[in-house]
């Protein structure tokens, strides 16, 4: 990823540390003029993501000026409307919490104390404004690792750098988190057990009043726990139970416990009996056309960690926490951290759970016969092409869509845009809903226009089989044709994943030629 740092302090030894990425760093006195100047690196098409990090200590009185601050704040705001394909990270403010004023500062309308909230107000507003913001939290960094860590004031006045060594690798080990957050880098389901992890003892044994769950003592560490996964649901991922457990005491617990943060309906599947975990989450893989990749797996227990570990090791399985009380921080500072980064939330995001609900029910009316459930399903598609509004997430289907994807080709915002932007381009997405519910943005296909080709065409899994694909390749027809092509060319890239979509430009009437491992073909449209 092409990444350009900008600071008015010295960053050099951050981009050393991100070696695997296109490093730009500004001077120390770029930190103004970078953000305005067209012809400055942060405004390269070729830019993917920008990093705006400030030294708060000479931006806030008495060694700086506020004035300054509020200045900044307007370029950055400026520069990430003119952007909207850039991924802008701004940083708090790391500065010393004292100064000359002493307590007094905090009754200053321009002291430190109200000039970092303010800081702070400006960045939570452009975050929620703005899709292609993000907030770098060196302040939070600095409460975990203690601020004495981070800094060493002898390098910022040697040579301007404030950071020290153990500062730095903290900021390039949280920036490759923004990084793949940004590249929808994220697993997509959590699985928990029951007894002992989402609520403590067991309750088969214990009873339902007998189980540690409410608001006093070691209950309040699993409901806050509880409280935790609830707001991860809510960003996108999906839950999911299987436990060593009796189905009708378990649809009990989840339905009438009054200590429940969760309940039923926030779970895609709740597998409780007694056979081997692992192959109940393989299973569960199947059934909801997932790859174990995307699985993360929470058990207390070390003997069922230990065997979903070897038996699926593309599985994440974390350790779980010694004590208790550390269950609500280490779900966030560990799980969440590490497997569920996110730099922005989707509505198509957050109504997650309520597709993957809908799908279930479309599998059991499947079930009965394909031809009348067809039918029945009252599909509705729309297209929309070269739709500005849609650029997060058609860069996320580029980036999750891994079976049916002509070229599995991984794109960011800044390059959907620019297709978008380009005159020779059209970039089609697809909308789908059923009966059953709304699916959102489903699908895409990327048209050179000046040349009649289909550079890809990838849809979500989870229409298949509903003729989605042929509409979708029909709407790219009448583009090309538009252009006045006679005939549109496309290609299949296999990779070990894609199989499903191997057969798709045969079946659409495609001439195919073989070509170097790629299948390239035409098609006559006119």
């Amino acid at each position: 990823m092409r990444i350009v740092l900008v600071s008015n302090s010295t960053m050099q030894p951050l981009a050393g540390l991100l070696k695997e990425h296109d490093v730009v760093v500004g001077g120390v006195a770029d930190l103004l003029g970078w953000l305005i100047d067209p012809t400055a690196p942060p405004s390269d098409p070729l830019t993917e993501m920008v990093v705006v990090c400030p030294d708060g200590d000479s931006l806030l009185a008495p060694l700086g000026s506020v004035d300054l601050l509020d200045e900044l704040g307007d370029r950055v705001e400026a520069f990430a409307r003119d952007h909207p394909s850039v991924r802008v990270v701004v940083s708090t403010l790391l500065a010393p919490w004292r100064s000359a004023a002493s307590f007094a500062d905090a009754a200053e309308p321009r002291g430190r104390f109200a000039s970092r909230a303010s800081w702070d107000t400006t960045l939570a507003r452009l975050a929620a404004e703005l899709g292609n913001v993000s907030v770098l939290d060196v302040r939070g960094l600095a409460e975990e690792h203690g601020r004495a860590t981070l800094v060493n004031d002898s390098y910022w006045y040697l040579g301007r750098i404030r950071w020290s060594t153990v500062g730095f690798q903290v900021l390039a080990d949280e920036l490759r988190r923004i990084v793949a957050a940004t590249r929808s880098a994220a697993r997509k389901v959590l699985v928990l057990d029951l007894d002992n992890t989402l609520w403590g003892g067991v309750i088969g044994e214990d009873g339902m009043s007998g189980i540690a769950l409410g608001e006093e003592g070691s209950g309040k560490c699993f409901r806050d726990f509880q409280r935790q996964v609830l707001a991860l649901k809510e960003t996108g991922v999906l839950l999911a139970v299987v436990s060593k457990n009796d189905p009708a005491i378990v649809a009990e617990v989840l339905e009438e416990h009054p200590g429940m943060v969760l309940r039923t309906g926030d779970f895609v599947e709740v597998d409780a009996g007694w056979t081997n975990k692992a192959d109940r989450i393989a299973e569960m893989a199947s059934r909801l056309d997932l790859g174990l990749d995307s699985f993360v797996f929470v058990d207390d227990n070390p003997v069922e960690r230990d065997l979903v570990r070897s038996t699926l090791p593309d599985v994440a399985v974390p350790d779980f926490p010694t004590r208790i009380d550390q269950l609500p921080s280490w779900f966030v500072d560990t799980v969440v951290t590490d497997w569920f980064p996110r730099s922005v939330v989707l509505d198509e995001d957050r109504a997650k759970t309520l597709q993957y609900q809908a799908r279930g029910e479309r599998r059991r009316a499947e079930a009965a016969d394909m031809e009348s459930f067809l039918a029945s399903l009252d599909i509705r598609l729309s297209f929309r092409v070269d739709d500005a509004s849609l650029v997060p997430r058609l860069a996320q289907l580029t980036q999750k869509t891994n079976q049916f994807n002509l070229t599995t080709e991984r794109m960011t915002p800044a390059e959907i845009q620019q297709l978008i932007s380009s005159p020779d381009h059209s970039v089609v997405a697809c909308d789908y809903a059923d009966r059953f519910g709304d699916e959102g943005t489903i699908g895409l296909a990327i048209i050179d226009l000046a040349r009649g080709e289909l550079q890809n065409l990838l849809l979500s899994c989870r229409v298949l089989g509903r003729g989605v694909e042929d509409a979708l390749l029909a709407e790219v027809a009448v583009l090309v044709a538009a252009r006045g092509h006679r005939r549109i060319t496309g290609r299949f890239v296999p990779t070990s994943r894609n199989s499903v979509a191997s057969s798709f430009l045969d079946r659409a009437g495609f001439r195919l030629l073989d070509n170097n491992g790629a299948l390239v073909g035409e098609k006559e449209i006119l």
